[in-house]
């Protein structure tokens, strides 16, 4: 995934799972192999991404292993704050653990705009990382 930095000032950022309770869902769908799915997150080199040729074979690099993020039915999930210049892109590789099997680890679901929000997304907040 790859979010621009957009609000000056907020260089203070988060990524977030927002995985409403299946009572809560509506017409959406969300089906992955547990309840509770840990996922790692991994910072990517900040090339634009060009959707229409980005393939498995042509992915950008891994930067480096920046947070394991819970994702959970009917919870918030969070990473650690990072810092975040206006501007600037952040993409990010979300991943299985290492040694995790296929039946283990997937997650299915279509995020859009509309209620109720079920996302992965980054928040910008005021102040710098520490």
């Amino acid at each position: 995934m790859q979010f621009r930095v957009h609000d000056y000032g907020l260089e203070n950022c988060s990524i977030q799972s927002v995985i409403p309770a299946m009572d809560r869902m509506g017409d959406k769908t969300f089906t992955s192999a547990r309840t509770t799915s840990m996922v790692e997150v991994w910072h990517l080199v900040d090339d634009e991404l060009e959707p229409m040729t980005l393939s498995w074979n042509q992915r950008p690099a891994r930067r480096s292993l920046f947070a394991r993020l819970n994702i959970t039915v009917g919870q918030r999930g969070t990473t650690p704050f990072f810092p975040c210049r206006t501007a600037e892109l952040q993409t990010f590789e979300f991943a299985c653990e290492l040694g995790a099997s296929e039946d283990d680890c997937w997650i299915d679901f279509v995020q859009d705009r509309g209620s109720p929000l079920l996302a992965i997304q980054m928040f910008q907040h005021a102040g710098f990382a520490s």
